[in-house]
């Protein structure tokens, strides 16, 4: 006890919501592998970091009652936590829009109380939630009017934290993913070296099986490619509602045998799955920027997704893979045709967002910097 208090002694106190259960719950995501990642970092040793969960206790997400009631009693050990301890700051991470809310309300409170603030919204779905009424800009601006920073996954949502949210230009800090591990990229420049990479047409997607995923769109544009004449084989990690009937459409459509619904996998099998593929699809309606797209091309597979989120503020098509609107499976269609059909087109395009996953997205450098960034507004 009397050693944990001397090597604490003297770092500036941070609540930090975000997901740190996530598998107790079975919830998997990009939230959770992020927060994960970042209590095994420097965050974690420059800061007194006092952990408040907020993992979303299933997926599909439980009742609206559920989820208030768990608002509430995080409300409650919020406060408690805010009294007892004193912090500097507090930092969130929002997922979503009722996420969004709830977070800016406790980052209220929180300034109320004179801590720095700190919000980092990890999901693309909050710009269109926002958007789909007249008066959520207003909301949004009063509940920001507060947050000492925002934190963005790029240049979209810094334009939109901006223009709509009305967030001053000082309070907005982009700061990238950190999920592009250095051995992971190694090994994806390995495996870029190989004759024998993408010429098996292996394809992998991974991600929750919701309707926002586009796995309707993904099975359907599957169906063209087939009908096409292609050979492929597709991984299909992760889990969902909407599983069984995907596994019944891909039947009903004969490209049963060419799907593998593998569930989710952990770390290391994972890992496996990205280096035995080949290209990476995923058909999102709405994304931050995804954390299984940044493992994907820093393993060297070669990206087919859709012009969602942040995406493009990285990744450019027709250089880093192909990106293409969403909602068009016979256009996603034909995007996986033509890496299919060229793999040396597939391998250039996979080089050259492995670059970009080293550069941009390194742990180093982007926790670096949200680090410095919260210890700057502290001090």
């Amino acid at each position: 006890m009397t050693e944990k208090s001397d090597y604490n002694r003297g770092k500036l106190k941070l609540i930090f919501i975000g997901s740190f259960n996530a598998e107790k719950h079975g919830v998997f995501g990009g939230v959770a592998r992020s927060c994960g990642v970042l209590m095994q970092s420097e965050f974690a040793t420059s800061f007194q970091v006092i952990p408040l969960d907020s993992t979303q206790r299933s997926n599909p997400p439980p009742t609206l009652t559920l989820r208030w009631m768990f608002a509430v009693k995080r409300l409650f050990v919020f406060l408690f936590l805010l009294v007892w301890h004193r912090p500097s700051g507090v930092l969130a991470f929002a997922s979503g829009s009722l996420s969004f809310i709830e977070k800016s309300l406790l980052l209220w409170i929180a300034s109320l109380m004179r801590c720095k603030t700190f919000l980092f919204p990890r999901a693309g779905s909050i710009i269109e939630w926002v958007e789909q009424s007249p008066l959520r800009p207003l909301l949004v601006q009063l509940m920001l009017k507060r947050v000492s920073c925002v934190f963005c996954q790029g240049k979209t949502f810094k334009k939109f934290a901006s223009d709509v949210c009305k967030v001053k230009d000082e309070n907005i800090v982009i700061v990238n993913n950190w999920t592009a591990c250095k051995s992971d990229v190694a090994r994806g420049r390995i495996r870029l070296t190989k004759q024998i990479a993408f010429k098996k047409s292996r394809l992998l997607f991974v991600g929750w099986l919701e309707n926002e995923k586009g796995v309707w769109d993904l099975i359907e544009a599957l169906s063209y490619v087939r009908k096409r004449g292609r050979n492929f084989k597709v991984s299909v990690v992760g889990d969902g509602s909407q599983k069984d009937k995907l596994v019944a459409k891909a039947k009903e459509l004969g490209i049963s045998n060419m799907l593998d619904f593998k569930g989710w996998l952990q770390k290391e099998e994972l890992n496996n799955c990205y280096s035995q593929n080949d290209i990476f699809v995923l058909p999102s309606w709405n994304e931050g920027f995804p954390n299984a797209l940044i493992e994907a091309i820093s393993f060297g597979l070669c990206p087919v997704v859709t012009n969602v989120g942040m995406i493009c503020d990285h990744l450019t098509d027709g250089v880093h893979g192909r990106i293409v609107p969403a909602k068009d499976p016979e256009l996603f269609a034909s995007a996986v045709i033509e890496v299919i059909d060229k793999p040396h087109l597939a391998k250039q395009y996979a080089s050259a967002a492995n670059t970009v996953a080293d550069r941009s997205f390194n742990p180093e450098t982007s926790i670096g910097k949200l680090c410095e960034a919260i210890s700057k507004r502290m001090a």
